[in-house]
């Protein structure tokens, strides 16, 4: 509980404090801001009711088809599907890409170097 508790803030603060210029430009462009999310397992694999990143998201006011356009992927625990799904993601332009994890984080920071990338890390028990 207290590492959901834990991504849920640290994904809300860093979307709050880097994002807003993205953001900006977004909703001067008569659109809700665009969030990719890359899960490099699902999001029926977390305990709980939802997601962390997508409390996170909702704690700072970010929900989908209100608020944002949230463009979720999942790799569900196979590494060899990242490429093809962050692939997918930069192709719907974004404004921003959020993800956590050694393996989804090297495969966004290779698909992509203008769009902004939120990437979380937590430790290994």
């Amino acid at each position: 509980m207290r590492r959901r508790l834990f991504l849920a803030v640290f994904i809300g603060t860093v979307i709050t404090s880097i994002v807003p210029i993205r953001f900006t430009v977004a909703a001067g462009r008569g659109e809700p801001p665009r969030i990719a999310i890359l899960l490099y397992g699902s999001l029926q694999q977390h305990p709980g009711p939802e997601h962390p990143v997508l409390l996170g998201l909702r704690d700072v006011g970010l929900v989908d088809g209100k608020t944002a356009t949230i463009l979720v992927r999942e790799a569900e625990g196979r590494p060899e599907r990242l490429p093809q799904l962050v692939a997918e993601l930069v192709a719907q332009n974004p404004d921003i890409i959020v993800t956590a994890g050694p393996q989804p984080i090297a495969a966004v920071k290779n698909a992509t170097a203008t769009i902004p990338i939120v990437m979380a890390m937590s430790p290994i028990r």
